[in-house]
C-alpha cells in the first residue's frame, strides 16, 4: 500500500461511507498528483481497494468494491451493502418518478430513520438498467452513485433480471458499468468502472 486514505464528507457536513465514483476520481486525482504505478491502491471507510486505468482518452477508472456477503430481498425491495447501506426498488419508469418523495419515505421509516439508506429506483430494459437513486446525507437525488450503481445491478443479478456477469448503467450522469462473479449467497470480484473526467481547478491563498 502506498499510504493513501479517502475520506468521504457528504454535503451534510458528515464523514459518510463508502463513495464508489468518489473513489474512482480519487485515484484519478492520486495520478495527477504524480502517484505512479499501474495500480493506485488506498483505504476508504470500509476497508482497501484497488484502482486500475483501463484508458488515457477518455480517461477510464476501474475499481475494487467490497465482497457482499448477502443480499436481502423483501416483496417490495432488496437491500444490501456496497460500502454503502442501499435499498434496490424496480419499477416500471424512471423518468417521471418523484424520487425525492419517494426516496425520503423509504429512508425515514422506521427501519432506516436511524442510520439512514440510500434508495435507488431501477428501471431494468435491454439488458441494462436506468438507475435514479435518493442519497442520504445528501437527503435529495444525486445525479450518478457509484456503490448505488454498485448495488442496483447486484440486486438486478440476484433477482434474475441481468446475466453473466457484468452490467452497464444509466444514470442522470452518465454511464458506468458494473463487474461481478455471483456465489451461492452474494457476491465477489465486484468492480465498478466508469469515467473520470477533470472539472477545474482552484488556488487558494492562506
Amino acid at each position: 500500500a502506498n499510504g493513501l486514505y479517502m475520506r468521504y464528507y457528504n454535503s451534510d457536513g458528515r464523514i459518510s461511507t463508502m463513495c464508489g465514483n468518489g473513489g474512482r476520481c480519487f485515484a484519478a486525482f492520486a495520478r495527477q498528483c504524480g502517484v505512479e504505478g499501474e495500480e493506485i491502491t488506498f483505504r476508504a471507510a470500509d476497508g482497501m481497494h484497488t484502482a486500475v486505468f483501463t484508458s488515457k482518452q477518455p480517461l477510464r477508472v476501474r475499481l475494487s468494491m467490497m465482497d457482499v456477503a448477502a443480499v436481502e430481498q423483501n416483496k417490495d425491495f432488496t437491500f444490501l451493502d456496497t460500502g454503502s447501506p442501499h435499498v434496490v426498488r424496480f419499477v416500471d419508469e424512471v423518468k417521471g418518478l418523484d424520487v425525492v418523495a419517494e426516496g425520503r419515505r423509504i429512508r425515514n421509516s422506521d427501519r432506516f430513520r436511524s442510520e439512514g439508506t440510500n434508495v435507488n429506483f431501477v428501471r431494468p430494459h435491454d439488458g441494462m438498467l436506468d438507475v435514479r437513486t435518493y442519497e442520504r446525507g445528501v437527503e435529495d437525488e444525486t445525479y450518478s452513485c457509484g456503490t448505488g450503481v454498485t448495488a442496483s445491478v447486484l440486486a438486478a443479478a440476484a433477482h434474475g433480471d441481468l446475466k453473466g456477469e457484468k452490467g452497464d448503467v444509466e444514470t442522470l450522469g452518465g454511464r458506468l458499468t458494473v463487474y461481478y462473479k455471483k456465489n451461492a449467497s452474494g457476491f465477489s470480484g465486484v468492480w465498478l468502472e466508469g469515467e473520470a473526467t477533470f472539472v477545474y481547478q482552484g488556488e487558494i491563498n492562506i
